[in-house]
């Protein structure tokens, strides 16, 4: 996928916890003194809360997401134990020598809601994502009537080797889970979750196994589960340079608490939110508790928010902050900042989710799958001109198309191979004399790297930089000014043409030798069609070519034998576009401040006006988080990053789409071999 400069074009388009109520009327037992954490690396303890009422009774289950693919079944990781008696007993134990309806063994809660694992009570495979999981219980009191549909979640990270412990779950602390909690897990894992909260996992493949990683590192950005006195959501993340927006994931979980803390799943806050949040949304399978209703919340942002939302009712468990009306969807989106950030416009995901923005105005900037700033390099005096594409080759390099001329790489480390000598035109790099404001780049299966030009060209450099193209490029008669440029299975190169004066625009496409090779016409694919200005362009699982229509508020799609596209309407400047390991697009509204996701039939998931996520400013009112979005990448956490070129801000939509395989070019390879893979 790579789109044009738009920076000109866009110009011209147009107590415990802090809580103000709570949502059930029971009181809470007098609360029992809770044991002292058990010794590190032996075991740990934890607390089950319902807003902030203990949950008594309530069966806490440790499992493992599965590698034998994505929503499979679970592993139990807890065993048959009774605690030791006598002179062996140890403080605070609790026996797991019960199973649960699933057959896996639990240890249950006591008044407090405090609970305590032994080491000797679980294991967990190196590497694995572990995750608590907490069923049923009495809120508030005893005396209470069992819920059964109160279901809450934590993740507890990788198990970092047997018998050390797991990554999230720091020393000498105990494990708060709360129905944010719960939020954070369903987002984050979004992309894994099968049918029910014992249906977690993914693929066996490196990949998966890093975005399963990478989404438990997430759910840590929006709530830390060792913090009891704080036990709403996060407002920024752990690295800090994030704004989490922690009034929408406290509203969401306030909608689940209504149900948590009430007499049943028959009851006024419970039967409405279940029947609201089937498995397809207002279609499918009716949850059974409310770890399912998170789960499908999150795989469905669109369906039922309004009633969703007035779940909460007037006195909400977490009080502060929350919205005070529905937002416009309920997908979750962080906002990253830093000083390296400076107009944005391409961006690209490299193998271990890492992403990589162009900054028009700047220079490049690396942040973590967590948001993390990684490496910055170069600025609008040293280095860069006007970056704008980016793509990462297999070798985790960066390849950046600077409208100076030069096509630029850098290390993983964000350092340059290609040459710091520095030239009127910002970084040497590597050239030609072809060259002219490059804007978009794609690298093919052989490791060859292609940019294009606005000027009527395409150059095409080896994986050394060498030139590959001479001294005139690949030109075409009626080429006038390429932008987007992409590679499909056949190792095909295509690139959009922007015909300004006729208001028209084409996609050429080209062999690796440079021969024009589209199936009719003299001046590209869907020349007659007056699309226009179209800017980014990216395949599909099946080789069909999308192309966004910029000012023409369309995108058109064509199979890779027909010149002849389908477009589709009801998008509002759309500029980047990629696809997801589903087969969906996903395309940045730049005139509105949303994102589009298409069904690759042409069908809007997202509402009318696109997703918008919230601002993470924990004010009152709903706002977008986007801001002139301009281009987009999908990681293989299933995360949406998207750059926005006005405010100068990273967007992630955590767990919104279906995870890929990244770089771009490596589902062109074994053992993928298709565009827009899952992992």
């Amino acid at each position: 996928m790579r789109m044009k400069k738009l920076l000109p074009l866009l110009l011209l388009l147009p107590t415990l916890f802090s809580v103000s109520g709570c949502s059930t009327s029971f009181a809470p037992d007098t609360y029992e003194p809770e044991p002292s954490p058990l010794v590190e690396g032996v075991g740990f303890t934890g607390t089950a809360y319902g807003g902030q009422s203990p949950i008594y009774g309530a069966q806490i289950y440790l499992v493992e997401a599965s590698t034998t693919g994505y929503g499979t079944q679970v592993t139990s990781l807890i065993a048959d134990y009774t605690c030791p008696t006598g002179s062996g007993a140890i403080a605070g134990c609790i026996s797991s020598n019960v199973a649960g309806s699933n057959g896996f063994y639990y240890v249950a809660t006591n008044n407090s809601g405090f609970y305590s694992l032994q080491r000797a009570q679980y294991s967990c495979t190196p590497g694995g994502q572990v995750i608590l999981v907490s069923l049923s219980g009495r809120p508030g009191n005893v005396s209470n009537p069992l819920n059964t549909a109160a279901g809450e979640m934590s993740v507890l990270g990788t198990c970092i080797t047997t018998g050390s412990g797991l990554s999230l779950v720091p020393a000498n602390s105990q494990v708060f889970t709360n129905e944010v909690s719960t939020v954070a897990a369903a987002y984050a894992f979004a992309g894994f979750w099968g049918a029910d909260e014992f249906h977690l996992g993914s693929a066996n493949t490196t990949l998966a196994k890093t975005g399963i990683l990478n989404a438990a590192n997430n759910a840590a950005n929006m709530y830390n589960i060792a913090n009891g006195s704080t036990a709403t959501a996060r407002t920024s993340t752990v690295a800090g340079n994030g704004a989490v927006p922690a009034d929408e994931i406290d509203s969401i979980a306030n909608s689940l608490a209504a149900c948590v803390n009430s007499t049943g799943p028959t009851s006024a806050g419970c039967a409405t939110l279940l029947s609201d949040a089937k498995s397809g949304g207002t279609t499918g399978t009716t949850p059974t508790d409310t770890n399912q209703v998170a789960i499908n919340i999150a795989h469905n942002p669109t369906a039922n928010i309004a009633a969703i939302f007035g779940n909460a009712g007037s006195s909400p468990a977490f009080g502060s902050p929350i919205l005070s009306s529905a937002p416009n969807d309920f997908t979750i989106a962080i906002n990253y900042t830093n000083a390296s950030l400076a107009n944005p416009t391409g961006i690209a995901i490299d193998a271990s989710g890492n992403a990589w923005i162009a900054n028009f105005n700047d220079g490049i900037t690396k942040l973590s799958p967590a948001g993390a700033l990684l490496a910055t390099e170069g600025d609008a005096v040293y280095g860069f001109i006007d970056p704008n594409g980016i793509a990462i080759d297999t070798s985790g390099n960066a390849w950046i198309a600077d409208e100076g001329g030069s096509l630029i790489e850098l290390n993983s480390s964000a350092i340059p191979i290609s040459g710091t000598t520095i030239g009127p035109d910002g970084y040497a790099g590597y050239s030609n004399d072809a060259s002219n404001e490059a804007t978009g780049v794609a690298i093919d299966k052989s490791g060859n790297v292609w940019v294009s030009q606005q000027f009527s060209i395409v150059n095409e450099f080896s994986s050394s930089g060498a030139d590959l193209t001479g001294d005139i490029g690949f030109p075409a008669t009626n080429l006038i000014s390429s932008y987007g440029v992409a590679v499909d299975a056949s190792n095909n190169i295509l690139v959009t043409n922007d015909v300004a004066s006729a208001s028209k625009g084409s996609v050429f496409k080209f062999s690796q030798t440079g021969s024009v090779t589209y199936g009719s016409g003299t001046k590209g694919y869907g020349y007659t069609l007056s699309e226009k200005n179209p800017t980014a362009i990216a395949l599909d699982p099946s080789s069909n070519i999308w192309v966004t229509n910029n000012t023409g508020n369309t995108i058109s799609k064509f199979s890779d034998t027909d010149g002849s596209p389908v477009s589709y309407t009801g998008l509002f400047g759309p500029a980047g576009i990629a696809f997801d390991g589903a087969g969906n697009a996903w395309v940045t509204n730049s005139s509105n401040n949303s994102l589009a996701e298409i069904s690759n039939s042409g069908t809007f998931i997202s509402t009318s006006t696109g997703f918008t996520g919230a601002a993470g400013t924990t004010t009152a009112t709903p706002t977008t988080s986007l801001n002139t979005p301009t281009d987009i990448a999908i990681d293989p956490s299933g995360n949406v990053w998207v750059t926005n070129n006005t405010n100068s801000v990273v967007t992630e939509f955590i767990g919104a789409a279906t995870p890929v395989v990244t770089p771009i070019v490596a589902n062109l390879l074994s053992p993928y071999g298709t565009p827009a893979s899952k992992p």
